[in-house]
């Protein structure tokens, strides 16, 4: 009886802990947004929601790069790509470009996740008619 109540604990600790991994990993997932807002405001709103509270915009190349500084621990970044397409929307890519791991499990994923759905928030507010879609976080 030990041994069933042993085993079902590590099954279910087990279980939890595969769940928290999927959670933190797409939660900082990236995200493209298809929008008609012009690149300078897709850029402002980069600039106002993901760099506050201790992150800077470091790269305002393509793509636009923001960090967070080494007082918070290790450094992490989310980037901003645009495209323009042929029908005058705005294709818009952001996601984390570093960022802090162990045993392939996201440390602070919450940071990253909770400014980049700032982002995408403000885009889609801003936008009604944008189309967000989420791909696989790499790496």
């Amino acid at each position: 009886m030990a041994m069933v109540a042993a085993v079902s604990l590590l099954l279910l600790v087990g279980g939890g802990l595969a769940a928290y991994v999927a959670w933190a990993r797409a939660c900082i997932s990236p995200r493209v947004v298809t929008t008609r807002l012009a690149e300078p405001t897709v850029r402002a709103l980069f600039k106002e929601r993901v760099s506050r509270a201790g992150w800077l915009v470091v790269d305002q190349g393509m793509p636009m790069v923001a960090q967070s500084s080494m007082l918070f621990g290790g450094r992490q970044r989310i980037y901003l790509h645009t495209r323009s397409e042929v029908d005058d929307t705005l294709v818009v890519e952001v996601g984390p470009l570093r960022w802090e791991s162990r045993y392939g499990v996201p440390t602070s994923s919450h940071t990253i996740h909770a400014r980049i759905d700032a982002f995408v928030g403000a885009l889609t507010s801003k936008d009604p008619d944008a189309v967000v879609t989420r791909q696989p976080l790499r790496g």
